[in-house]
């Protein structure tokens, strides 16, 4: 018998907002793809037993998506980008003119709609990770944005950056200042600090920056010292402890290049820290609101 009922629909929810909804006869794929996910995520035959998974579920968005972070993890750029162009494809075919002409949202509220959130996440890091393709990178950025406004997946977060990289400092500056992402940027409010400085010079970022400092001291230290070791990682359930030595490494280790290639704003960013050098770079303050 053939099933001619689509795999994977959008059902609208009202004001805008939809949800993947997915035929019930394919319950049991999930099933499966569970067992995967229980039995080999993190361990060495996680890639083997997607890539059979695949094989037989070729139509597999959350399969595709976690394939193409693998790759990310084995530094393999191009087996990235296709599998997570893939992934979104695979969501796409739900798209429909409706959606498409209504602008319609696809909010994280609705928890059908994370894999897909996940995957058009993953292909932005992909685009960045290939080189060559900041603007597409963006672009699904700012899509990510515009169908989830409360940006679950964090990709503002990625979209700061890549603006500033793209010397789009005004871009970055609108979305440092968007009222529903406000205080939401954490460790990376650096970034706010930096946006700033780039438009109106050390007396426009310096309250920016003397806030990020107080709680978040470590990430000036590894942007201003690139060559020192590693700390270690405290976190026991991965990821990085906010505010902690591990968290401002890693911070400074992905964007910290662009105040070191700034001279003045990394003699700015000197002198702002002067007093929490000499308080061998303690912690002076709360985290700011909504950190």
């Amino acid at each position: 018998m053939t099933i001619n009922e689509p795999k994977l629909t959008l059902e609208k929810m009202g004001d805008g907002e939809w949800r993947f909804k997915e035929a019930e006869y394919r319950a049991y794929v999930h099933v499966e793809f569970q067992k995967v996910l229980e039995a080999h995520l993190g361990k060495p035959k996680f890639g083997p037993a997607l890539r059979t998974f695949i094989l037989s579920h070729s139509d597999h968005m959350e399969a595709f998506t976690y394939y193409a972070l693998l790759k990310l993890d084995q530094r393999k750029a191009t087996d990235a980008l296709v599998f997570a162009h893939t992934a979104v494809a695979i969501g796409r075919q739900a798209f429909t003119s409706e959606f498409v002409s209504a602008n319609g949202q696809l909010p994280t509220g609705w928890t059908e709609n994370r894999p897909f959130l996940r995957a058009l996440y993953t292909l932005m890091l992909a685009q960045t990770f290939a080189g060559g393709l900041d603007n597409e990178a963006i672009a699904t950025g700012e899509e990510c944005l515009h169908l989830d406004p409360e940006d679950r997946s964090g990709a503002r977060l990625k979209l700061v950056e890549y603006y500033l990289r793209a010397q789009r400092p005004r871009r970055a500056l609108a979305l440092f200042e968007r009222e529903i992402y406000r205080d939401a940027f954490w460790a990376d409010g650096y970034l706010h600090a930096f946006a700033l400085f780039e438009l109106n010079g050390p007396d426009g970022a310096r309250d920016i920056m003397r806030r990020y400092l107080g709680y978040y001291p470590q990430v000036a230290r590894f942007i201003l010292d690139p060559n020192a070791e590693p700390p270690k990682n405290e976190s026991v359930i991965g990821g990085e402890i906010s505010g902690s030595e591990y968290e401002g490494w890693v911070k400074a280790n992905t964007w910290g290049w662009m105040w070191r290639h700034s001279a003045k704003a990394l003699a700015f960013l000197k002198a702002e820290a002067e007093s929490w050098i000499k308080n061998d770079w303690k912690r002076t303050s709360t985290p700011p609101s909504g950190s």
